[in-house]
Formats: structure tokens, sequence, C-alpha cells
């Protein structure tokens, strides 16, 4: 087990028989050939515009020239607004910073809590169309949706809200949020396939968690959001 590979190490708490840990040197599917016909998503939570822009160890840029991506999906951009329109300084400067190609940039961020969340689709691939939100008003001015339409699917890049300290938002994160996304994607599933990625922001199964015991009552892994993931979206 290599230092420089800690995906390789199964920690966890309370380990079960059986388990074991991604290693994508092992288990990642191989290469397609090149005459497949194929797109490749990427799914980044940046936590911030400054990981974008930055040019030096583990960047965009880097990310781009590795994975020949056709489309990235970012969460957590925290980019500011000027007159309810992102700062054009901020998205330009992250345009130059990645590779050229990516024409396409689709933005969205928080106009009532500035500097949090923030989700973007960059693509090489024109969409047929995007939206912004779920379009429901009281829910979209944080930022945390983008929906691409592609010619066969639609694309969905989601930062699904945090229950916060204390679990404050909780209600409204399991009786609003995760039922809109759901319905939403229900609704778009009755033309074309969906696609969902981003930060769900809950783990899912006692496996996804370092201490599933310790944590019970922790934003992401209580029992309601848990519920709510698999009746919202594993079950539909």
């Amino acid at each position: 087990m290599s230092q420089s590979e800690p995906w390789t190490i199964f920690a966890h708490k309370k380990p079960q028989k059986g388990r074991i840990a991604y290693n994508p040197r092992i288990m990642r599917p191989p290469p397609l050939t090149g005459d497949t016909i194929c797109m490749k998503l990427m799914s980044w939570n940046v936590n911030g515009r400054r990981a974008l822009l930055k040019l030096e160890g583990f960047s965009a840029l880097e990310l781009t020239k590795r994975e020949n991506f056709d489309v990235l999906c970012l969460q957590e951009t925290k980019l500011q607004t000027l007159s309810s329109h992102i700062e054009e300084k901020d998205v330009e400067s992250i345009k130059h910073s990645l590779l050229e190609g990516y024409e396409n940039s689709f933005w969205t961020c928080s106009v009532s809590k500035l500097g949090y969340s923030g989700t973007a689709i960059i693509s090489q691939i024109k969409p047929l169309s995007v939206r912004y939100g779920l379009g429901i008003s009281d829910q979209d001015s944080e930022g945390h949706l983008v929906t691409a339409e592609c010619d066969t699917f639609y694309l969905l890049n989601a930062y699904v809200p945090k229950s916060g300290d204390g679990l404050r938002r909780l209600p409204y994160r399991i009786t609003e949020w995760d039922q809109s996304l759901g319905n939403c994607m229900k609704e778009l599933e009755k033309s074309k396939p969906v696609i969902l990625t981003g930060d769900l922001n809950c783990a899912h199964g006692e496996i996804d968690i370092y201490d599933p015991i310790g944590n019970k009552r922790s934003a992401g892994f209580t029992n309601e959001e848990r519920q709510s993931f698999g009746t919202n979206f594993i079950s539909r």
C-alpha cells in the first residue's frame, strides 16, 4: 500500500468482512478504443474558485490534460454576484485556466448568500438548452442546480443543500429540496434519460462514512437524510 495512493487503504472504524477500498488502478474500466462513440463526464467539488485558478499542483489545467473530458461539472464554485450576474472577470479567469475547446460554460451562483454554493457545467459540446434551478422561486436563489439538455439525455449538476450546523435545514432538505429534485428528474425522464451528478451531500450507507456510529446525527448521515435519499433518488 503506497502512501501516495491513499485510496487503496480502506479506512473504516467498523470494517466488515469482504469490504475493500476502491482502487482505480485495478478496478477502473479499461480505456475505450479510439473508434468508440462516447462522451466523458467529470464531476468535481472544487470548494472555491481558487482551486480552478491555481496553476501548480492539482489544478483544472492538470485535470484537463490528464483526463481529456468532454463535460466538466463543478460544485461549490462560490462565485460572487454583481447586480444578480456572476462577475465576468471570475468566469473569464477560469476559462483561461482551462484548455482550449471548452467553449460552452454555464454558471449559477447564490444571490441570497454570497460566497456560498454555486454550480457550473463546462463543455466542449453545445447543449440544446440550459436551465438554472428547479423552477421554484424560493428554492432557486442559492445556485444549487444547472441542467443541460443534450441530444439524447439530460445532464443535471447539483450541489444539494447541507442540513447545516445543528441540522437546522434538515426539514427543508428532506421535505422540499430532495422531493423537488426527484420530481424534476422524473418529469424530464418522460422524454429522455437523465444523468444526475454533483455533490449530493449524503452518505447513504454505513460503508460510505468512516465512523457510522459516531456520526448518526451528523449532517449528511442522519436517518432522515438517508431515508430521503433512498426514497427520492435510488428507488425512483
